[in-house]
This record gives structure tokens, sequence and C-alpha cells, in this order.
């Protein structure tokens, strides 16, 4: 798997029922993490950072996932990531956890809803945004099968939670910068272009 940042695994409390799915495997991992760097190199930002798993982050959407409740964190998180500041992004279906297919849902936001030049939003795109923020560089994912989902239309499903640092989604600002092509504006902790994306 590309570049893991370790971290503490704290005690988990497991709090719903499943059918046996809980947590994704090093391979669906490693799958997230690619289809996040290919979304954000399709952008060609100049300053887009290229993104690394990170298993405290991991650990902290796992956590979430597993309490059954489709609705964003709003206390701070118990589980101490490194970062001020977490991005949050939730996915819930009876059907599947397939990462290709749940990338591709908040990926899809920015041909429905989102306008780079203006920076608007017509109804949700705060995933894809998300996804594409320059200055987010870790991400860590967590599901879990719950037998009862809350706040959903459906009563048990696959509950996805992906967590990122630093997180993104400022007021008034966009994503990244288009700037003069990819890697030209990498910020000093990660000067290099690695295959175009800025990394360490």
């Amino acid at each position: 798997m590309q570049k893991v940042v370790e971290g503490d695994r704290p005690r988990q409390r497991r709090q719903t029922s499943d059918n046996g799915v809980r947590g994704f495997s090093e391979t669906q991992k490693q799958a997230l993490l690619d289809i996040h760097n290919y979304d954000r190199r399709l952008r060609k930002a100049s300053d887009m950072r290229l993104m690394e798993w990170n298993s405290k982050l991991e650990q902290l959407a796992q956590d979430w996932a597993d309490g059954c409740n489709f609705e964003h964190r709003r206390d701070t998180p118990g589980v101490p990531t490194g970062f001020s500041y977490n991005g949050e992004n939730l996915y819930a279906a009876t059907h599947t956890y397939d990462p290709v297919f749940i990338l591709r849902g908040w990926h899809d936001e920015e041909e429905i809803a989102y306008d780079y030049e203006t920076g608007d939003c017509k109804s949700v795109c705060g995933h894809y945004t998300q996804v594409v923020w320059a200055s987010s560089y870790a991400v860590g994912c967590g599901v879990t099968y719950c037998s009862t989902l809350r706040n959903v239309n459906f009563n048990q499903g696959y509950y996805v939670v992906c967590n990122y640092g630093p997180g993104g989604n400022y007021a008034g600002q966009k994503p990244y910068k288009l700037g003069s092509g990819p890697c030209t504006e990498c910020p000093d902790d990660a000067p290099y272009c690695v295959d175009g994306l800025c990394g360490e």
C-alpha cells in the first residue's frame, strides 16, 4: 500500500450487530486510496497533495460507523488524529460498499452540482470537494453492516465513513488551484511532483 501513516489503535467499542462486515480489507483500503488519488490527478491542480492512508483517521471513521447513526459527527473526536480539523464523508446503501462505487458517487457530484469557476454548489457537492481538497493529504475509512441504521430511509445496510486530514470544505474557498499546471505550486512540506500530485 502506498505510504501509510501508522497510529495508535485504541480499544474497539463494538456497538452493532452485523453480517460480518466490519472494516475494509487491505485490498479495499488500497483501492480507496488509489481512487482518491486518481480523482485528485484529474483536476490537474497546481497545489494538489498526494493522499496517503492514515490509521488514526481510519480508527476514527470505524468507531463512528460502528455507531450506525447516519449523520456527521458533532462532538470533538475522541481519537487524536494530529489534525486540528478532520473532514468527513458518509455513505450508506443496502446493496454494496465497493470502493469504486462509493468514490464514483462522490465524484459525480462535480458533474451534477459543482461549478469550479463560480464556486457554486447547486445541491450536494461537499463529498466531492472534500475528496479533491488540495491541502487534505490523509484519509482513513471504516465500514460496518448495520442491522439497524438510523437516519436513512431503509432499515439496515452498509455504513461507510471516510475521515480526512486536514479537513477541507472551508466556506468561500475553492478546493484547489488550477495555476499553470500540476505541481507548480506545491507546499514546502510536499515539494516533489509524484505523478501529478505534490508529495514528500
